[in-house]
């Protein structure tokens, strides 16, 4: 079995990568830096799970992105929603890299049917010709280090070891539902909604 990586290696990982601005674009993950507030010390933000968590990251509107004890990682957006988002890290890589805008499918799997959610998703991605973007270059004043957000997606799977997913929509669908009644998110008083 594989050891389960911790938030520090992961970060490490990511910025040994060098490719922060293609890692933002696609996986609207920004890597927290020791001096970053962590999300849990601001705006009341309370995780409770007899797993242990560890923050890795931020999303661009204020969420956090953690790693916890099993591996799973958990993602809590600025709204409050959370939930799994990959059973290990590289899973949730070769999900977030093989849906192009990986966040609105979010917004799909919780449809509690598979194909009723794929096919919306489909719709989705067909009506805003969103895989249509991903050979389309990046602008050139961006900082981008590659040439195109597919070239970006193949470059990180391939710093991470990671086999593009056949069904990357199916797995999502899948890790979202591997979230436990054991893991509980408040913003204060408030309970927050899973996914």
């Amino acid at each position: 079995m594989e050891r389960q990586q911790r938030a520090v290696e992961i970060v490490d990982r990511l910025q040994s990568l060098a490719l922060e601005q293609e890692i933002g674009d696609i996986l609207d993950l920004y890597v927290l830096r020791p001096d970053d507030p962590k999300p849990s010390s601001t705006g009341g933000l309370e995780i409770e799970s007899p797993e242990a968590h560890e923050l890795f990251g931020r999303d661009g509107a204020g969420g956090g992105y953690y790693v916890l004890r099993d591996g799973r990682i958990l993602y809590v957006d600025s709204e409050g929603s959370f939930g799994i988002v990959g059973t290990n890290f590289k899973e949730f890589i070769a999900i977030a890299t093989g849906l192009p805008g990986w966040h609105d499918a979010l917004k799909l799997v919780k449809l509690q049917s598979i194909d009723v959610a794929r096919e919306k998703w489909r719709s989705f991605v067909d009506k805003w010709g969103a895989e249509d973007e991903l050979d389309e270059p990046w602008p050139d004043d961006e900082g981008f280090k590659t040439g195109t957000p597919a070239e970006a997606r193949a470059a990180i799977r391939e710093h991470f070891g990671v086999e593009p997913l056949a069904d990357p929509f199916g797995a999502l669908h899948h890790a979202v539902r591997t979230l436990g009644k054991d893991i509980s998110v408040k913003w204060g008083s408030d309970p927050a909604q899973s996914f």
